[in-house]
């Protein structure tokens, strides 16, 4: 810094003035008094400097704080919205399922799941940024920062947002097991009926043109006797 840069100067200056009282100069009051005045100038500017810089390291701080707690809660919104979205997917897999859709219900459904262990690993890794911003912002505060009740209601707000996206995602993925469910259910219902349609379809053939059928077969394929 500029003081810092002067450092040699006023060393100078206090040298020249010493020498001056050491040699009992005539006026050597009056230098011992300038001496002192200008160690107490340069104190005051010291301490002012060092006061405005730790306002700006402060103001610095909380901006960076500010900063990555907007970015939290960008982050959070954006997979709110995906949250919102999937229950939207789910909700018409359901639909689909009920208009006798399944291969559209399964395109929905696979999609969804997709989404979900995506979303789980991206839970997962942004959990030590939001523990990283909490430990700055405590940091922040019990270093009695200026602007402390500020950056207590934001990390709160933050922490509060967390925990409320980590509960939707606790829901979301019991949602998705109840869809999944009522898929399985869906397919098996329709294996089901597609058997006893094969067999009801078998047993309402033609007794006599069945009879006729076999007859044709015994023609080219005679039983032989064991």
């Amino acid at each position: 810094m500029e003081i810092d840069a002067r450092a040699n100067t006023f060393q100078q200056f206090d040298d020249i003035g010493s020498e001056l009282i050491l040699r009992n100069h005539y006026m050597s009051d009056d230098i011992k008094d300038k001496l002192d005045d200008m160690q107490i100038a340069r104190n005051n500017l010291e301490n002012a400097y060092k006061l405005r810089k730790d306002k700006l390291d402060k103001c610095l701080e909380l901006q960076l704080f500010l900063r990555d707690s907007d970015t939290a809660e960008q982050w959070m919104k954006n997979r709110e919205n995906a949250l919102k979205d999937d229950a939207s997917t789910i909700k018409k897999q359901k639909d689909l399922i009920d208009s006798a859709t399944p291969a559209g219900a399964n395109a929905a459904f696979e999609a969804a799941i997709k989404r979900h262990e995506d979303f789980d690993r991206a839970i997962n890794a942004q959990e030590e940024k939001i523990q990283n911003l909490q430990i700055f912002a405590n940091t922040l505060i019990s270093s009695d920062h200026y602007d402390k009740e500020n950056i207590v209601a934001k990390i709160n707000q933050v922490l509060d947002r967390w925990e409320k996206l980590r509960k939707a995602l606790i829901d979301h993925r019991s949602k998705l097991g109840e869809s999944q469910t009522l898929q399985d259910f869906s397919r098996d219902a329709d294996e089901i009926e597609a058997w006893i349609a094969e067999k009801l379809q078998y047993t309402s053939e033609d007794p006599v043109v069945e009879a006729s059928n076999i007859q044709v077969i015994l023609t080219f394929f005679p039983l032989y006797p064991i």
